[in-house]
């Protein structure tokens, strides 16, 4: 297993995570709010298991550190200097499912998914990534009420779980997103430390089949995402 993470996570929960796979670090961009310029989730996004797509001016720094294994396309669209111009590639892939902000989305992602008969759901929020945590390929978790609702509308078949906002921390803002403080890991959930003011997420991971992996005993975080191929 590979994980790209944020550059500016600590060394002590990367060496955690090191125990699981290989890590490689994300690059600073130039965006205004500084505690989200390394989140991955806001450069790269995986189409499928072997390419992903990134922005321009990231580009040639992940083909440089990416296996070779790995196929890198490179985007139409630079990370805006603010929201929502930055939110392009924080795009979710659940299954054939696809959830995002349309109107800001990377077009060549879209493109590919439109082109290979993804389902597309659109929703308001442009940090969709930042907002869900897959749990399965037809099951998430989110703070976001819009994203849920708007699923719960679109698809019956996919399940959502709701989870009260205000759980994850992020620096310069109210708080983080479950999204961007979460990975996968085969059968486990990879947390970016532990949860200290609600147990709504344990007990909804404990209703899977999934086990939970706390990557720090520190409060939990929000790193742009822990992102698994």
């Amino acid at each position: 297993m590979n994980f790209i993470v944020d550059k500016k996570m600590p060394e002590a929960m990367v060496n955690n995570l090191k125990k699981y796979g290989k890590v490689y670090p994300s690059i600073e961009v130039n965006t205004q709010d500084k505690s989200i310029n390394s989140h991955p989730d806001l450069q790269i996004h995986f189409i499928s298991d072997k390419t992903v797509v990134t922005a321009p001016e990231v580009y040639e720094y992940y083909k440089s550190i990416l296996p070779h294994t790995i196929n890198i396309e490179k985007g139409i669209s630079n990370i805006g200097f603010t929201y929502p111009k930055n939110c392009a590639y924080n795009i979710v892939r659940l299954g054939r499912t696809i959830i995002c902000n349309t109107m800001y989305a990377e077009k060549t992602i879209l493109d590919y998914y439109n082109k290979n008969g993804y389902r597309i759901i659109n929703v308001k929020q442009g940090y969709t990534k930042c907002n869900v945590c897959p749990i399965a390929d037809n099951a998430f978790i989110t703070e976001d009420s819009g994203i849920c609702k708007t699923v719960r509308n679109t698809a019956d078949d996919i399940k959502v779980y709701l989870l009260t906002p205000g759980s994850v921390r992020l620096d310069g803002f109210e708080y983080g997103f479950i999204g961007g403080a979460s990975g996968r890991c085969g059968e486990n959930i990879l947390l970016c430390g532990r949860i200290t003011k609600t147990e709504e997420l344990k007990k909804i991971i404990d209703k899977t089949n999934l086990k939970i992996i706390t990557l720090s005993e520190k409060e939990i975080y929000d790193f742009g995402s822990i992102i698994s191929f």
